[in-house]
């Protein structure tokens, strides 16, 4: 994309384009190539709890649980109003929780990257980050893919609520940003 194009969206965007997905679907390395394509701000939800909490994500489940976490995230998701427009890479938890899915539609636009369920698995036994929810599982590929099953069929309903949605597999994962940029060039 030419700095011009780069310039006349970035006058146009008004709003966060906000990325959700299961765990493993890329939502925070893609956001950073697209933020990096069109010249936008990239946050990355866990990133920004982080520095309000002054804590890991993993400690801060350890140590407070999970009720406490999504409070905090739907908190820190909201402030995220305060700056300017960007790509916003969420948890992926974080549109199930709260109300949040009610919010992310009325604040921004909302981009569901629906990826291949063996893609997530695969994703997330070589995933060398800190993932609180596979702690225990992560090492056997049977349990996990049941975990991601089972966490999948209780999202899926919130993530379809996405205005927007790209489909993700071995195919396309390579390019799946192009598409992705695409979307959001069409938006008013």
């Amino acid at each position: 994309m030419n700095d011009y194009f780069r310039e006349k969206f970035k006058m146009k965007f008004h709003q966060h384009i906000y990325l959700m997905g299961f765990m493993g679907s890329g939502k925070s390395f893609l956001g950073k190539k697209i933020s990096q394509a069109l010249n936008i701000p990239f946050y990355d939800l866990d990133q920004e709890i982080e520095i309000f909490y002054q804590d890991s994500i993993e400690n801060i489940f350890a140590l407070k649980g999970e009720e406490f976490f999504r409070s905090l995230e739907s908190k820190v998701l909201q402030s995220l109003s305060d700056k300017p427009p960007g790509i916003v890479s969420l948890g992926g938890g974080t549109p199930c929780f709260n109300n949040n899915i009610e919010y992310l539609n009325s604040n921004g636009t909302t981009i569901f990257i629906n990826t291949l369920f063996e893609l997530i698995c695969l994703r997330l036994k070589l995933d060398k980050n800190n993932r609180p929810l596979l702690e225990k599982i992560k090492n056997n590929p049977e349990k996990l893919a049941a975990y991601v099953d089972h966490k999948l069929s209780e999202r899926i309903p919130f993530y379809q609520q996405a205005k927007i949605t790209v489909f993700q597999n071995m195919e396309n994962q390579d390019f799946i940003e192009n598409e992705i940029i695409e979307k959001i060039q069409t938006i008013e």
